[in-house]
């Protein structure tokens, strides 16, 4: 048999559930800060405008709002069968976006539930959450005939790919400029000996407490650029919501940079974020599914006569349990239903109850 892409109704439902708890989890950490400086200052402090009072970091930054959009998209996707692709998108950005807090923030914990417990667990709890999501989309996956993916389109599937490899190689060039200094960025020297490793593993430049580092951002941000660019090339079935879950990171991870830019001194790291949020648009328009399968109206059951379409999925017939569908002379005396118009492919209705 074939291998599918389609949740059940309850993997469905957990996978739901599961982003409704990150959701809410996110959403207290925001709000915590709203009052902390007011719903203007924490913009302007995610903006890379402002520093909090005092000079430290707040508990969330712009990677925040990101992870609640797509938890939100997620839950959206929930409704319909084909939510493997959001929920294995979502698990894998939450995961790569969150073990660092994990790690940094575990190892400075002296056990007690103070604030710094607080942001401890809820990262140890988004990264149980991602790690779930992930389960339930790999291991929870069932044939529904109707109800697969459409691969992009060919020439979509190559522009979004080719934007996206471009947007990854711009973010490592710079990334590379500031460990070398080349002065293409920020025109600053080289840094001195360890010190992008220690903007990796969380020394400097953590913009919040739960956010990671800015060098394990900025290389994971081209990472996830890399891997979305080569599904889309490939036309893989997950290469929409992959694409679309990387085009709506770039576009909060952009902002700080294009809010601080001074014009007409711009320099690689500013012109690469504004041609990632056009990235970001492109890619978006490109891989937003048109339909989901060649039965569009079936229902979960797989039963139901659909008409409009010439698509006939042999191999999945095949597979069905002979008993929904007997051969004729087992139903009644009277003649089969009929069958679809020539040239157009259907799927039987199940058997009528005997009287």
């Amino acid at each position: 048999m074939r291998e599918g892409f389609a949740l059940a109704r309850p993997a469905r439902w957990a996978g739901a559930a599961v982003c409704g708890v990150l959701v809410l989890v996110e959403a207290g950490w925001v709000m915590r800060d709203v009052g902390l400086v007011g719903a203007d200052g924490l913009w302007q402090v995610w903006a890379g405008l402002a520093v909090p009072l005092g000079g430290g970091p707040l508990n969330t930054s712009v990677v925040d709002l990101a992870l609640l959009g797509l938890y939100v998209g997620a839950i959206g996707a929930s409704t319909r069968p084909v939510a493997t692709g959001a929920f294995g998108a979502v698990g894998a950005v939450t995961l790569l976006l969150r073990a660092p807090t994990v790690l940094i923030l575990g190892g400075q914990w002296n056990g007690r539930l103070d604030i710094q417990g607080q942001l401890v667990l809820t990262a140890a709890a988004e990264v149980v959450g991602a790690v779930a999501l992930l389960s339930i989309a790999v291991n929870r996956r069932r044939v529904l005939p109707g109800w697969d993916p459409a691969p992009p389109r060919p020439a979509a599937g190559v522009l979004a790919g080719l934007l996206l490899l471009i947007v990854a190689l711009m973010t490592a060039v710079w990334q590379l400029d500031r460990i070398y200094g080349t002065g293409l960025s920020d025109g600053t020297q080289a840094q001195p000996p360890g010190f992008f490793w220690r903007t990796v593993t969380g020394g400097y430049l953590v913009n919040s407490l739960l956010g990671a580092p800015f060098g394990w951002l900025s290389w994971s941000t081209a990472a996830l650029c890399a891997a979305a660019g080569a599904a889309a090339l490939r036309r893989t079935l997950v290469a929409r919501p992959l694409g679309i879950a990387v085009g709506w990171l770039l576009v909060p991870l952009a902002v700080p940079v294009i809010a601080t830019a001074k014009p007409p001194a711009v320099t690689v790291g500013q012109f690469a974020a504004g041609f990632a949020v056009v990235v970001a648009v492109v890619v978006a328009l490109l891989l937003v599914p048109r339909a989901e399968g060649p039965f569009s109206a079936l229902d979960e059951s797989g039963y139901g006569m659909q008409y409009g379409s010439t698509a006939y999925d042999a191999e999945a017939t095949a597979t069905q349990d002979t008993q929904t569908m007997p051969a004729y002379g087992n139903w009644s005396s009277a003649p089969p239903p009929p069958g679809p118009p020539p040239g157009v492919a259907g799927c039987l209705r199940p058997p009528p109850r005997r009287r």
